[in-house]
């Protein structure tokens, strides 16, 4: 069962009550005439277009979208009366100019609904009507139509569920050529409330987006909006709905923006929905005239918590102790402290029990998952939950959103179907330990990479929290270089590379997609100049310790000339290159934990040489100390010893510090390029 779409439902199903309410006769807002037009109205200027002057580029541009959305009440005819219901009409119209060829999926059109049911008597779900869609082009100086054919319009299920079908209409406009407009409408009426949202950037050029959604007071709700763009337009009025002579309330949002870029993802971001300029409408309750107290529409934390925790496949589950037993006297002692018993339990589910790669709130059930030795990450982490608790440690279910899922904030309304994983946490001696099982080669205490993402909410019903999940985490690599270097600019010796937990994990994955050390050595480690002549992995095997790999290498990226040696001495570095190639940045840059790399080199210098030249010693902060950089460089006899660190300290770096982080980068790369100079002495 697919419990976050259950749980969504769910929120639907609330206000598909059947009450007392006089028939509504809304008047809708008129959109920004001079930035939109009636379907069908394409104007000559429109197709005659040869590119868009902000985004001259571009492959296509919507010229313009509406998204208009209104809520009423419906008169119901039942046996013992009239009662009225909840109505969301949503009305779609998006004109796009096409340039190039490679603009032609754009008239490949989806859209998603729920099929209409009904159970007890009540319809519930979607239906999609007045489906108009047409390409424009110019022939000898006139504008063509062609439009779409009804039966050219396919609908198919996409997912099969016991209450509900979900489906899909997609069609293709025809008749799509480079230059042409294209425009397609349609109306999806849906019979409840649901959390209403729209997204006013495209992965192309937009050069007016507007949305104008208009709710009856009677509903208590929060508009969440996201994004980084100002609003052409930004309304939030009041208005009036009337029938029978008597006078409703209403509250209208209207927003717009203009001249948008075309989103594109950058390095160092979470899920693209963090990003891309937005607005969700959230329902918090309702209250109609008769009503002394409001009835709620999305749960608080503690009625959430409350559903998990007499889930059949979530907190029940963590009372089945008996299931566990038998392990667990294996697993953990009696002379074992906290902390050891709280290693034991999660090594052994990480290396017993297998990852699916499935991601998921909800488990099989625990005697399920112990029978097949598989499972999703709720299985695997519910199951390491029972044991802990059943050896008598303070453990909690936790729940957070990866980091491909988006985020989730704890300010906004919460909602069960926002997260899509659980983990352990553990107290112990008044500090928190954050566990997951799905990977064998973490440390007890570290989560995998896409964990890392903002806050967890911790599940309990008689309390609120929400925990930083980052906290204490840091993302490290140490690198030590023990190396001579001979007359013909050879440098040969041993080099270790320790790599600390996430970074563990991530060389770890990088060895298995090799399909073998050797292969991993090949890939990722030598280069034209370097040569790997024996190498040594140790830690592979041990949760707690780090993966060190040590190495004899051999490196030819030395120059010689004359009586010359040159060479860069920093062979290991956080950045090879400047990740953030723009030299703006809109959004914010997420680098999920902190970081840190440190170099390290000691260098014997041949006899009959002596350094003519080397770099300086230096050290660079950002503001705050949210990054930190230093170089120092030191000459003992005939010793040469070079220590680079590297920290980034700050998980996230908002858009007006990117351009001192894009330069702390280059002033790095710059530094790690200098080079050595030796000079052979001449005997008189």
């Amino acid at each position: 069962m697919l419990k976050s779409k259950k749980t969504l439902l769910k929120v639907q199903f609330a206000l598909l009550l059947l009450c007392f309410f006089p028939i509504a006769n809304i008047s809708y807002g008129q959109f920004s005439n001079e930035m939109t037009s009636k379907f069908g109205k394409v104007t000559q200027e429109e197709v005659e277009m040869k590119s868009y002057e902000p985004f001259p580029e571009a492959e296509a541009v919507v010229l313009f979208e509406t998204c208009d959305i209104s809520t009423s009440f419906r008169k119901i005819q039942r046996g013992d009366g009239i009662s009225y219901r909840p109505v969301t009409i949503e009305k779609i119209h998006r004109r796009i100019k096409i340039f190039k060829k490679t603009a032609f999926e754009r008239g490949n059109i989806s859209i998603s609904y729920v099929a209409e049911s009904y159970a007890g008597g009540q319809k519930s779900g979607h239906s999609v009507r007045k489906i108009k869609a047409s390409t424009y082009t110019l022939e000898n100086g006139k504008i063509e139509e062609y439009k779409l054919d009804k039966k050219d319009i396919y609908d198919k299920v996409v997912s099969d569920r016991k209450t509900n079908d979900y489906k899909e209409i997609s069609f293709a406009i025809p008749n799509i050529t480079e230059g042409c407009v294209i425009e397609y409408s349609y109306e999806i009426e849906k019979i409840g409330v649901e959390m209403e949202s729209w997204t006013f950037q495209n992965s192309i050029p937009t050069r007016w987006s507007e949305y104008r959604c208009i709710i009856p007071t009677v509903f208590a709700f929060t508009p969440v909006a996201r994004g980084y763009f100002g609003y052409a337009i930004s309304e939030n009025n009041t208005g009036d709905m009337y029938s029978d002579g008597e006078n409703y309330a209403t509250r209208e949002i209207h927003l717009a923006v203009k001249d948008l870029p075309g989103f594109e993802r950058e390095k160092y971001m979470s899920a693209s929905e963090d990003y891309i300029q937005s607005i969700v409408i959230e329902y918090n309750s309702l209250q109609l005239s008769f009503m002394t107290q409001p009835q709620k529409i999305s749960t608080n934390l503690k009625q959430m918590a409350e559903e998990l925790m007499n889930d059949e496949d979530f907190g029940l589950q963590l009372n089945k102790g008996r299931q566990v037993k038998d392990v667990l006297e294996l697993v953990s002692k009696l002379e074992m402290n906290d902390i050891q018993k709280m290693q034991a339990i999660h090594r052994y589910v990480a290396k017993t029990f297998t990852y699916n790669g499935k991601q998921w709130l909800y488990t099989k059930g625990i005697k399920k998952t112990m029978d097949e030795k598989e499972g999703n990450s709720a299985d695997l982490n519910l199951l390491m939950l029972l044991m802990l608790k059943e050896a008598g440690l303070d453990a909690e279910p936790v729940l957070l959103s990866t980091r491909e899922n988006g985020k989730v904030y704890s300010h906004e309304t919460p909602h069960l179907f926002k997260f899509n994983y659980v983990i352990a946490r553990v107290k112990i001696d008044g500090e928190d330990y954050l566990l997951d099982a799905t990977q064998n080669d973490l440390p007890t205490g570290l989560l995998p990479f896409q964990c890392y993402n903002g806050q967890g909410w911790v599940v309990n019903p008689n309390k609120q929290e929400w925990l930083f999940l980052s906290n204490g985490v840091e993302f490290k690599e140490n690198t030590t270089a023990m190396l001579n270097i001979n007359e013909n600019g050879e440098l040969e010796g041993k080099l270790k590379v320790t790599s600390f937990g996430n970074h563990k994990s991530l060389v770890m994955s990088k060895i298995a997609k090799a399909t073998s050390e050797e292969k991993y050595i090949e890939e990722e480690i030598e280069t034209d100049e370097m040569e790997v002549k024996s190498f040594e992995f140790k830690g592979q095997k041990d949760f707690q310790k780090p993966l060190s790999l040590t190495m004899d290498v051999k490196v030819n990226s030395a120059e010689s000339a004359a009586n010359l040696i040159y060479f860069t001495p920093v062979l290991y570095q956080m950045f090879e290159e400047n990740p953030f190639k723009n030299p703006e940045r809109v959004y914010p840059v997420d680098f999920a934990v902190k970081q840190s790399e440190t170099y390290m080199m000691m260098l014997t210098i041949p006899d009959g040489y002596e350094i003519d030249e080397m770099p300086k010693s230096v050290a660079l902060a950002l503001e705050g100390n949210k990054a930190l950089y230093t170089y120092n460089i030191t000459k003992n006899g005939n010793m040469l010893q070079i220590r680079c660190k590297t920290q980034i300290n700050a998980e996230i770096f908002l858009p007006t510090e990117y351009a001192a982080l894009r330069n702390f980068i280059n002033q790095i790369i710059s530094k790690q390029e200098e080079q050595v100079v030796l000079k052979k002495v001449v005997k008189n």
